[in-house]
């Protein structure tokens, strides 16, 4: 089946994405005593964390006005990553029983999860801004880019998780694996230092290279469109065209190889 007809099919099962991606979020704060509360009180706790170890043991702080609000910029996109593709991967497997009996577009399995995540981090801004407004952080009409941030990591993780998803119902050591990529991943984006550390001071062939990593150039725009922070020397509209041509060319081919190995999801599992 074509990608538009499939992409049809998906839409006349919208509900059902949006029924599991909020049995989703119920599952993830059941019997929890603050529920949604923790969407919000957990990356602040963590910028704390953050804050407080690579100011006072990396240094990284050094020349960055309200430090705390610039790791927050860049945390909130990357515990949107981690959490999609972390709970994604099981996404299939886990609805084995599920499979068996109903027939719908499997898809529906790691897109809900991508979007219950995405749900958590739109409220997760919503305090952020707040903060920023707190501190003396005015954002301008450079918010108006971050719709367009959001949109590409959405695609981006989409693709992943798909990805993901199906290759662990035929290797479920995809997971474990996921983790140590995730953890390098960390490291390898502008979460905790600025990024003009690495145009300054890394080699050139991989200052050059960089920001080819989507989540890199997205956290540089994460925080033009929240703090109007300006990175010199970084032309960032053709690192985010870079970011939009790689999501865009992962959640097709993520969906293809998707529909490929689905027919086989049920003897698997």
């Amino acid at each position: 089946m074509f990608l538009p007809a499939r992409a049809a099919e998906l839409w006349r099962y919208r509900h059902l994405v949006h029924q599991l991606a909020k049995r989703d979020l119920k599952a993830r704060y059941k019997k929890s005593f603050l529920g949604f509360i923790w969407s919000l009180l957990h990356p602040f706790l963590m910028m704390v964390v953050l804050a407080v170890v690579f100011s006072y043991v990396g240094r990284f702080n050094e020349g960055i006005d309200h430090y705390p609000a610039f790791i927050l910029c860049g945390f909130l996109p990357w515990l949107y990553t981690a959490t999609s593709l972390a709970s994604s991967v099981r996404s299939v497997v886990d609805a084995g029983n599920l499979l068996h009996k109903v027939a719908f577009p499997r898809e529906v399995l790691p897109i809900a999860v991508v979007l219950s995540n995405l749900f958590n981090f739109v409220l997760a801004l919503i305090p952020l801004l707040f903060y920023l407004l707190v501190i003396g952080v005015r954002p301008d009409l450079k918010l108006l880019v971050l719709p367009l941030a959001m949109i590409i990591q959405t695609m981006l993780l989409v693709g992943l998780a798909l990805y993901l998803s199906a290759a662990n119902v035929y290797a479920r050591d995809v997971g474990v694996i996921l983790e140590v990529v995730l953890l390098a991943w960390f490291y390898l984006c502008p979460v905790f230092y600025p990024p003009s550390m690495v145009l300054e001071q890394a080699p050139g062939w991989f200052a050059g290279s960089y920001f080819f990593n989507p989540m890199a150039a997205l956290m540089v725009l994460y925080r033009v469109a929240l703090m109007n922070a300006s990175t010199p020397h970084l032309d960032l509209r053709f690192y985010t065209a870079v970011a939009l041509c790689a999501s865009g060319f992962l959640l097709v081919s993520g969906w293809a190889f998707f529909m490929w190995r689905q027919r086989y999801f049920v003897e698997e599992l």
